[in-house]
């Protein structure tokens, strides 16, 4: 039941987003307001499944109350208050990144082309270094058309094998750095504060950076473990924290990269900061 919630919630959400960063009239902005509150419940319902990963934890349990200020904010713009920027960008960032992300995790034929290539290519930065692995064909538990994921634990995997035919880690979607490029690639693209070559250069400077830099965090986390660190706190402390800094400096990179996206999260920001509505002129 909870996973059919789930993707029931995700789709009216992929839609709702969709449709108000695409259509110009004023009830795109009715549209958004109903696209937040059910992307903001996706996240609260997901929430128990990150239970063993504070990080995820919080920032799923958060995502509620965040994406309800979101949509009550598209909600006072319907009404006649101005508007920022910001908010095209977030809307058109979610839908296209949720979009991406969501398909693949659903649609066991779209993970497994991206698992098979990371994999083989953690494996072979692991051999570079030194050891000795070999890459695992991708497994398929089920159907390769549709999948509830970690619902079922129908999960898509490849495993990276070591020298004695063991199994050291099987990588999953969540390794291969999708979600990470999905939430710098849709901002970049929606946001309407820069140009076309602007925008289009950072996202091939900073979408083949967050391959590479995931690539040497599975390498990382196979190497600790197989020098007696646990999965936990080679996976769950110290990859995770290397990611979050990775991810702030590629955010300062964005930053640099593309003008006018510091004001578009400054706008977004401003969410929480009470202020004196203004009406649009007559």
């Amino acid at each position: 039941m909870i996973g059919i919630m789930l993707d029931v919630t995700a789709l009216v959400s992929i839609g709702l987003l969709g449709m108000g960063a695409i259509f110009r009239h004023n009830d795109r902005h009715i549209l958004k307001f109903g696209g937040y509150v059910a992307f903001g419940l996706f996240w609260a319902l997901r929430a128990p499944a990150f239970s063993h990963d504070a990080v995820n934890f919080l920032f799923a349990v958060l995502a509620l109350p965040f994406f309800l200020f979101a949509g009550l904010e598209e909600y006072r713009v319907y009404r006649g208050e101005d508007g920022k920027p910001g908010m095209e960008m977030l809307a058109g960032g979610i839908f296209v990144g949720f979009t991406v992300y969501f398909l693949m995790a659903r649609v066991p034929m779209m993970s497994g082309a991206i698992i098979g290539p990371v994999t083989r290519h953690s494996t072979m930065l692991l051999n570079a270094l030194g050891g000795e692995y070999a890459a695992g064909g991708v497994i398929y538990p089920g159907s390769m058309w549709y999948s509830s994921g970690f619902m079922s634990g129908e999960e898509v995997m490849a495993p990276i094998i070591d020298r004695d035919g063991w199994t050291v880690v099987n990588i999953v979607l969540a390794c291969t750095g999708v979600q990470s490029m999905m939430v710098f690639a849709g901002p970049i693209l929606f946001t309407t504060r820069a140009t076309r070559r602007d925008r289009a250069s950072a996202i091939m400077i900073i979408l083949p950076t967050i391959y590479i830099l995931n690539l040497i965090r599975n390498a990382g986390i196979v190497i600790m473990m197989e020098n007696g660190v646990s999965f936990h706190m080679a996976h769950d402390v110290i990859g995770k924290a290397g990611s979050l800094g990775a991810m702030f400096l590629l955010a300062l990179l964005a930053f640099k990269l593309v003008p006018g996206l510091l004001d578009d999260v400054e706008d977004i920001i401003g969410l929480f900061i009470r202020r004196k509505p203004h009406s649009r002129p007559a």
